[in-house]
């Protein structure tokens, strides 16, 4: 820097390398920077899919869009609505490539007949903020009412429902989809992780409900698949990842696999840590008389909260830590170290947010599903859905071997460890 100038700081040699490894070409970088500015360059590397960020650069182009204009674009998803999004890559590509400022094909610029517009872009913008603070609200709600004595007594089905049916799918997947859907066994497997996971925000809210209102608690039936559901999503997520990075040329690594345990064992104790200083605090204050309304401990909670899943964020790359497991973690350890009528208002306090929050993580979640894509799959994807969910079903018969439940209890825990949406829409 004290021999080039302030402009070669770190931060900028880094985008500039970026910049180079994408637009590598001499000639096709002379051509684009004749219209695109630098700042278009480093929004444009920011955009990981090479299709999409084609999209972006050419309509950038033909269309004059300044640099906020192109974000606004990303931010109103003009991609994904546009009609030409649903087609082959192969066939994405040459038609944005023929793009030039005199001619730009319709099926670029129209928006698909799928999409109503009922939802402000600016709301789908931020969508995936908001779904994950709607799932914060209800993994606080459910900490708030977990008892640590039942965790124990749930023991080994629980450690066997976190991963064994989610490894049941996808193996199902793995054995049949490229026989069924002509694919090879690593997209299969791509595929199976991708599903493998149960949707915390279906199962979550019901099995605390289940609780609160004192029903299969005494076998424990809710704690079991509520504590099995926290722990499948971080395993599955981590396979996906872990696929995903092989499939892009990567390799599979022993770290991988390690940084599943890691990941659960650093949020629960991450969370627990928090989870011990709030409860002093508010011990501390109601000691002192100094009472602390609920509206404002909710505050604080979800203020951790938030903290906790940005714990997770800045330490991506240099170890796994789970920010869910480690919210509701911190609110079990709440709910043991304060006294009920603490712990009993703040629940209540959750479950009136989570009736705004469940419809806006639906409506949100509904948005990001395209059903045309399911249309284009056929008949032939929902049989392999089918049969994955049919091995799924069984992973979790063999997780309940030993346990004292009879025929219809594990029939519920089947049906209840099904249900798909959250993690799907995440991934």
């Amino acid at each position: 820097m004290a021999r080039y100038g302030k402009g070669y700081t770190y931060s900028a040699l880094t985008r500039m390398m970026n910049v180079a490894k994408l637009y590598g070409n001499k000639e096709m970088f002379a051509t684009l920077s004749q219209t695109l500015t630098w700042s278009h360059f480093i929004e444009l590397i920011t955009i990981k899919d090479d299709t999409k960020r084609l999209f972006y650069q050419q309509m950038s182009i033909a269309e004059h869009w300044s640099v906020n204009q192109m974000r606004c674009k990303q931010d109103e998803m003009a991609y994904e609505r546009s009609l030409i999004a649903v087609k082959p890559d192969d066939a994405i590509v040459s038609t944005l490539e023929r793009i030039t400022p005199q001619h730009v094909e319709a099926d670029v610029v129209l928006k698909s007949s799928y999409v109503l517009d009922f939802l402000d872009p600016e709301i789908l913008g931020i969508s995936s903020e908001l779904r994950q603070m709607a799932l914060i609200i209800i993994l606080i709600k459910a900490g708030l009412s977990l008892s640590i004595s039942d965790l124990k007594k749930v023991g080994r089905p629980a450690v066997l429902m976190s991963f064994l049916p989610a490894v049941f799918e996808i193996g199902a997947f793995v054995a049949f989809a490229p026989i069924l859907l002509h694919v090879t066994i690593l997209e299969a497997a791509i595929m199976g992780a991708g599903l493998g996971a149960v949707s915390p925000a279906v199962v979550v809210p019901r099995m605390v409900q289940l609780m609160e209102e004192k029903y299969g608690t005494d076998k424990q039936i809710p704690q079991l698949i509520l504590a099995g559901a926290s722990l499948d999503d971080v395993f599955v997520i981590v396979l996906f990842s872990t696929f995903i990075s092989i499939a892009q040329g990567g390799s599979a690594k022993v770290m991988d696999f390690v940084n599943i345990p890691v990941s659960i064992l650093l949020g629960i104790l991450i969370g627990a840590l928090f989870g011990f200083v709030l409860s002093w605090f508010f011990e501390f204050m109601f000691r002192r008389g100094d009472l602390i309304r609920q509206s404002l401990k909710v505050i604080i909670t979800l203020g951790i909260a938030f903290l906790l899943m940005a714990i997770e964020t800045w330490l991506d790359g240099i170890i796994s830590v789970s920010g869910l497991l480690a919210v509701m973690s911190m609110a079990c350890v709440i709910r043991m170290r304060t006294r009920n009528e603490v712990s009993g208002d703040l629940s209540a306090k959750y479950g009136r947010l989570w009736l705004a929050a469940e419809v806006i993580l639906f409506v949100l979640v509904g948005a990001a599903v395209d059903i045309r894509y399911t249309l284009d799959a056929g008949a032939m994807a929902l049989v392999m859905i089918l049969l994955a969910l049919v091995f799924r079903s069984l992973g979790v018969l063999l997780c309940l071997i030993g346990t004292k439940l009879n025929t219809k209890e594990k029939l519920y825990c089947i049906i209840a460890y099904l249900p798909k949406a959250t993690v799907q829409a995440a991934i």
